[in-house]
């Protein structure tokens, strides 16, 4: 399987996507993808030393997909710009929430939107990171509701 950067495949951002195959995404979208990989996901991955998964969908996707899913309008996956990443223990999402907060707020990766979701248990279910080029923020009483 293609290789967007060390730990990230091509299969693991379009599965879910609507798109069946690397080359039916749009070369501009492929492009933002690549960003992502190499300038979000990769330090992100480094720094928390443990798998991230990205759920299915939670990757780039097609207008039909998106509208399928129930995205925002505006959602930054129809870009190519975001990815809904988790962890295999519900401390571990919490963790990689907290790790991208800082790491947006250094500069170590760029700007950009931020969310944890949460299940109606209050336990994690994914992180929402992307690379819009300005901080977003939704669901900010999430972390503090986190049950673990």
């Amino acid at each position: 399987m293609a290789k967007l950067s060390p730990h990230l495949s091509v299969g693991e951002v379009i599965r879910g996507s609507g798109y069946n195959a690397w080359d039916e995404v749009p070369p501009d979208l492929q492009a933002n993808l690549e960003r992502v990989a190499q300038f979000m996901f990769e330090p992100v991955r480094i720094n928390l030393g443990k798998p991230i998964s990205i759920l299915s969908g939670g990757g780039v996707r097609s207008e039909e997909m998106n509208e399928r899913v129930g995205g925002a309008t505006n959602s930054q996956h129809k870009r190519g710009l975001a990815l809904d990443m988790r962890c295999r223990t519900p401390a571990d999402i919490v963790h990689l929430f907290d790790l991208c907060e800082e790491l947006q707020r250094s500069g170590a990766i760029p700007n950009g939107g931020l969310s944890l979701y949460l299940r109606k248990d209050g336990s994690p279910r994914f992180v929402h990171c992307d690379i819009r080029g300005r901080r977003a923020r939704w669901g900010a009483k999430n972390r503090s509701k986190v049950v673990v």
